[in-house]
């Protein structure tokens, strides 16, 4: 659901490292807007890209991968007003957008909460925010829930579902929302010791938690963990026969060998709870807009993945 800003807008469903995942995500983002013969849509006064999901709002933008967390000072459900510097000592610091009315972010409660849980002893706070005013939300959205997104309310569901970590309130201003510029509930926002954004969207890649192949947000964590100092280098270049090269590169341990040759099999995976199939999608869609997909050591010290495309220009010009 889209935030509801108070007298303005609801927040529902969403959608970065070690160059695996970031890697995923270009592949992602090119399966939703590239599409071969079709117009792509220009900024407007409304949202570009209706009919594709979600998107960005214009005067809100997406904080940007690098930048220093937004401050807040915000009431919790435990009665106590929680700020940023508390979570100081922290390696990783989590922040979740969610609230009580979406039926999406209902389904992801549990998969958030289980995140907790499991990261909590290994230097990873996580803070859960609901940037909706109750006040903006309609009565058919109510259908979903017998609770709406008020502080008191918020209590309640909380302590139906028996949740233990920090749920914070920003509905009255949503100031801290807006310095997010959150698009959807949930929308989980990852930011590393020094405090920079490395990973911002979704937590998985299937409301239905059986159906999940992609786990985003874990594997974003768990590359964060992995690395004291992370490094993520991504561009593009132009080729001589009218293709574009995407690279995503990284500083991280690398990949063996004889994982290399087998990268892009399905249901080959180095994770124990890995389903094998993120890189399989990603060469079938690059394959299918004309293109090829390998991966090799980084100049960096990691992996460095590349994907070629058509180049728009050229295209043109041959029509």
């Amino acid at each position: 659901m889209n935030i509801s800003r108070r007298p303005r807008v609801s927040v529902h469903t969403s959608r970065r490292s070690g160059s695996a995942p970031a890697f995923l995500l270009v592949i992602a983002m090119l399966a939703v807007v590239w599409q071969p013969g079709q117009a792509q849509g220009q900024a407007t006064g409304q949202t570009p890209g209706r009919g594709r999901g979600i998107q960005p709002n214009l005067e809100h933008p997406i904080l940007a991968i690098g930048s220093p967390a937004p401050d807040f000072s915000l009431p919790g459900v435990d009665g106590k007003t929680h700020t940023l510097r508390e979570y100081a000592g922290s390696k990783i610091l989590a922040i979740v957008f969610e609230c009580n009315h979406c039926p999406v972010s209902q389904l992801y409660e549990g998969r958030i909460e289980k995140l907790y849980k499991e990261y909590r002893g290994k230097g990873v706070n996580f803070v859960a925010i609901n940037p909706n005013n109750p006040k903006s939300i309609r009565l058919n959205e109510l259908g979903y829930t017998d609770v709406n997104d008020s502080l008191a309310e918020m209590k309640i569901r909380t302590a139906f579902r028996g949740r233990e970590l920090p749920y914070l309130y920003d509905g009255d201003t949503q100031g801290v929302s807006i310095k997010f510029g959150v698009v959807a509930t949930p929308h989980i926002y990852l930011f590393d010791q020094e405090r920079k954004l490395q990973y911002q969207g979704r937590i998985d890649d299937n409301q239905r938690e059986e159906l999940v192949k992609s786990q985003d947000a874990r594997n974003a964590i768990e590359a964060m963990a992995e690395q004291r100092d992370p490094r993520l280098l991504i561009y593009s270049e132009k080729q001589p026969d009218g293709l574009v090269r995407v690279t995503v590169a990284d500083n991280g341990p690398g990949i063996g060998p004889d994982v290399m040759e087998r990268l892009f099999q399905p249901f080959h995976s180095t994770k124990s709870n890995g389903m094998g199939l993120g890189l399989s999608i990603s060469a079938t869609i690059v394959e299918a807009h004309g293109g090829r997909i390998w991966a090799e050591p980084s100049k960096l010290g990691g992996t460095a993945f590349h994907f070629t495309i058509i180049d728009a220009d050229s295209e043109e010009a041959m029509a």
